[in-house]
């Protein structure tokens, strides 16, 4: 059985979308984790191990809720620009209010 790049775990899709983007966030809110949530609401983080988990586990969760967000606020604009969006369609009806009024 040969190797095939469908049986690779982690996509490139995956990657630059989820993991990319959730790993920069985890990193940037890294020391306010470190000091409010673990140890207080959470278990103290004990060895490297524990935190290369963590961290793995919350640039998975955030990039994800990263990507859904974007997802969301693309679909809005297509729904509005797109070609039956609600935009789209008031422009085309006052251009041609206006076309023929001028006629």
């Amino acid at each position: 059985m040969g190797y095939k790049p469908e049986d690779f775990f982690v996509g490139v899709i995956d990657f630059f979308a989820v993991l990319l983007p959730g790993a920069l966030m985890s990193f940037v809110i890294a020391d306010f984790a470190r000091h409010h949530l673990f140890g207080k609401a959470l278990p103290a983080i004990q060895g490297e191990a524990q935190g290369w988990v963590v961290f793995a586990f919350s640039s998975y969760l955030l990039g994800d809720c990263d990507l859904l967000d974007r997802q969301r606020c693309l679909a809005g604009i297509g729904l509005l620009f797109g070609p039956r969006g609600r935009l789209v369609r008031k422009i085309r009806r006052t251009t041609l209010e206006s076309s023929a009024a001028s006629l």
